[in-house]
């Protein structure tokens, strides 16, 4: 993705390292510990160095990286929205549809209908 290797560069290796791993592994239903553990750092430290860097927390930066895979997902119309929603992680269709309003500013279908109309 072409906006995070361009962000990379302005963050210490660190979060460098983390933004890679959670773009990378964004579906596997990551913790903060899981990804302290891989990075070799205490979930506090990486907690507070992730907010301290980035100004947002390890679930926002999660959950945004999700989300981006849910909107490849929707452009293929094959795939069911609520499929999506599972794909993605989210255990059901209403939490998936606000965390993509609340961030894409749009509900997953008018997001799959503005992109398929072009």
């Amino acid at each position: 993705c072409r906006e995070l290797r361009e962000r990379l560069h302005t963050y210490p290796p660190i979060i460098q390292d983390f933004l890679r791993y959670v773009h990378e592994h964004a579906l596997k239903g990551l913790s903060l510990s899981e990804v302290a553990r891989e990075l070799a750092v205490t979930p506090t430290y990486l907690s507070s160095l992730i907010k301290k860097e980035t100004g947002e927390s390890f679930t926002d930066i999660v959950t945004r990286e999700r989300l981006e895979v849910a909107k490849k997902l929707l452009t293929d119309t094959r795939n069911s929205i609520e499929n999506i929603g599972s794909l993605i992680g989210y255990r059901n269709y209403i939490s998936f549809y606000k965390a993509f309003k609340k961030l894409v500013g749009q509900t997953p279908r008018e997001y799959r209908d503005h992109v398929s109309r072009g």
